[in-house]
């Protein structure tokens, strides 16, 4: 006899009568096979009829093949009989077993630490290439070059020397930009791939103190939607965000830093969905991101090009609240997670204009950036009414990247400027793109 587990219910310690003779039974089975993950048939014979009885035989992690399906597999058969996540599990085959695991995981919690990190290193970014062209090389305080040229007449070569034009090198700007980004983090053994993509600007007012300091306030909005398909899962980030940064120069030691606060509001739903089985459940819930940043370079003028060896480095904590998903049985209950990240970059920025009269400037920039820290985030959850607590792993941060920026900026007038610019980072696993418009006004 093969016992096959269909689509449907289940249930353990249960006699199912299949077989009625009225002129009586006569042999046995010689075998019962089945492909149910944790139970085992027997079969029971009385005068007139065959009993199947299903009896729990295996422990629910025994069917699991990553970290997360086994801490769902603990906290699902915690639950106990009659319970109707628990009765769902029971009686699926091992491959209805493990997609009923990855579905009621709620993984798309722990993913969320990346996308938080990926949008404070994206104002980062923003912000140390404002404070690049807010030096002495980027403000238009003006610069000479050497040049060398042939007369119309005959005899030697003339050496002279070409003065770029001005810009206004007044005390205060106003700044502003606009950005968006996508990105994508490949899935593991453990987790789902995520998809990414944020849309925000930034508002900045700033002073230039006896043309050694720079003092400077900004402000925000971003909004990153998020989706884990694998998962069925999708959902929204909000950040409001304000920074504090300043910079100093010293001949040509540049030292650049910053404290960043953000509140965010974010919304998650996800679709439960298994053999015999589909719910739906969503949360709304708060969080909380602290980071300080600073970088230290080193100007290098090589005619009408400028190079600048810079080493960076961040901190950052991100904090979300406590949470309940609304939904049927298998709505979770979220604890309140704090989440330590740190990098470090090591790269060379430049800068060139594209000619003596031509008011436009090139700028780019490459690095290396390590990342320490949580960079395999978790989530504490647990199904309402369980008394099993289990963690869950989100997409991994890449502890080491490539990233890049290139960029141009337009002189429109001596007080006012226009720009656009593309930043990326690429990993092992991961990869995000930003495309940004930047307009600037000094008086």
């Amino acid at each position: 006899m093969q016992v096959i587990a269909e689509n449907g219910r289940y249930k353990p310690f249960t006699d199912y009568r299949i077989l009625t003779a009225a002129d009586g039974v006569t042999g046995k089975f010689d075998k019962v096979t089945t492909n149910f993950a944790f139970l085992k048939p027997s079969l029971g014979y009385d005068a007139n009829n065959v009993v199947l009885t299903l009896e729990q035989r295996a422990a629910f992690n025994s069917a699991a093949q990553s970290s997360n399906q086994s801490g769902v597999a603990d906290a699902v058969e915690a639950l106990g009989r009659g319970n109707p996540v628990f009765d769902a599990v029971i009686g699926q085959s091992v491959s209805g077993a493990r997609q009923a695991f990855d579905a009621l995981s709620g993984e798309t919690h722990g993913s969320i630490t990346g996308t938080a990190l990926g949008g404070a290193m994206q104002t980062q970014n923003l912000l140390m290439g404002r404070l690049h062209r807010a030096g002495a090389g980027a403000t238009g305080q003006g610069g000479a070059f050497q040049a060398a040229y042939a007369a119309d007449g005959p005899g030697p070569v003339q050496a002279d020397t070409i003065v770029l034009p001005q810009l206004d090198p007044r005390r205060f700007a106003l700044w502003g930009e606009g950005f968006g980004s996508w990105g994508r983090a490949d899935g593991t053994a453990n987790t789902a791939a995520l998809d990414s993509s944020t849309g925000g600007f930034t508002l900045g007012a700033e002073a230039r103190i006896d043309g050694t300091y720079t003092l400077g306030l900004a402000g925000g909005f971003s909004r990153t939607t998020f989706d884990v398909a694998g998962r069925l899962s999708e959902g929204a980030t909000e950040t409001t965000f304000g920074v504090l940064y300043g910079a100093g120069a010293w001949g040509a030691l540049n030292l650049r830093l910053g404290a960043l606060y953000a509140w965010h509001d974010i919304d998650v739903t996800r679709t439960i969905s298994f053999p015999g089985f589909v719910d739906r459940a969503s949360a709304s819930y708060d969080g909380s991101t602290v980071m300080a940043f600073a970088e230290i370079g080193y100007a290098v003028d090589l005619g009408q090009v400028r190079l600048e060896p810079f080493v960076s480095a961040s901190a950052l904590r991100l904090h979300t609240d406590r949470f309940q998903e609304t939904g049927g049985p298998a709505a979770l209950t979220g604890f309140a997670s704090t989440y330590d990240l740190g990098t470090t970059t090591l790269g060379l920025r430049t800068e060139a204009r594209l000619g003596a009269d031509l008011p436009v400037e090139v700028r780019g920039m490459l690095g290396w950036r390590h990342t320490f820290g949580d960079v395999n985030p978790t989530a504490l959850l647990a199904f309402a009414g369980g008394a099993s607590p289990f963690a869950v792993a989100g997409a991994p941060v890449d502890r080491n990247a490539f990233v890049a920026e290139a960029g141009l900026d337009w002189s429109l007038a001596s007080d006012t400027t226009l720009g656009i610019a593309y930043n990326g980072q690429i990993g092992a696993r991961a990869h995000e793109h930003a495309l940004k418009g930047n307009f600037i006004w000094r008086f």
